[in-house]
């Protein structure tokens, strides 16, 4: 019975605390672009997929662009920040057909 209520216990607390977390979003624009020098494309059906800015407690760090493998009948489009209700969100990159 202890460890069963123990059990239930713990549970109830793990799903409390995952609900309370809360995503804070910057409030003004990534820095622009780092430019940066690429590799040579490790083969013709590969593409190169950007770097970003990617905002984690509080600050700004370089996220790297890599070559990617080319999809058939897609269309790669490149993750990217919008500014919505005075705070930034990422869109993340996506296949499209």
């Amino acid at each position: 019975m202890i460890r069963k209520f123990l059990t239930s216990l713990i549970f109830i607390t793990f799903i409390i605390s995952i609900t309370g977390c809360v995503t804070v979003r910057p409030r003004y624009a990534p820095p622009p672009p780092k430019r940066i020098v690429r590799t040579i494309a490790p083969g013709p059906n590969h593409f190169w997929a950007q770097g970003h800015w990617k905002w984690r407690n509080g600050n700004w760090y370089w996220v790297n662009g890599y070559w990617a493998k080319k999809r058939p009948g897609r269309v790669w489009v490149d993750g990217h920040w919008i500014k919505k209700g005075g705070k930034w969100k990422w869109k993340p990159g996506h296949w499209r057909r």
